[in-house]
């Protein structure tokens, strides 16, 4: 069997250190990228959380509250969030409209007191 010759062995330690350092990079790029966005939703909704609703405030604003939360992703991609608002006795004021019948009220935890 024929050995390579040194240019050979040269141009494939090359080529496999670029494929190296080129996947190094794009996963830092993807976790960077993936931490920006999950900073800008947390943003949102703490800026939505800080500002206190209305007492009577009903379904629409909780619809403006879930539209806004699902377009911080772009108008194309699939829903971001889901919404389910219950006011203080438990009555259930708005719920998403692609809320998943897997999330039952039974299969959530209580709300906190």
């Amino acid at each position: 069997m024929r050995r390579l010759s040194i240019r050979g062995r040269l141009v494939l330690t090359s080529a496999a250190l670029s494929a190296v350092v080129l996947t190094v990079l794009a996963g830092t790029a993807w976790v960077l990228m993936s931490r920006m966005s999950l900073a800008r939703l947390d943003g949102i909704i703490a800026g939505h959380l800080t500002r206190q609703p209305e007492p009577g405030a009903g379904p629409e604003r909780w619809r403006h509250l879930d539209d806004s939360l699902n377009s911080s992703e772009g108008e194309d991609g699939p829903p971001v969030a889901i919404l389910r608002v219950r006011s203080a006795p438990g009555r259930l004021l708005y719920e998403s409209d692609h809320w998943p019948d897997s999330l039952g009220a039974n299969r959530l935890p209580p709300a906190p007191p």
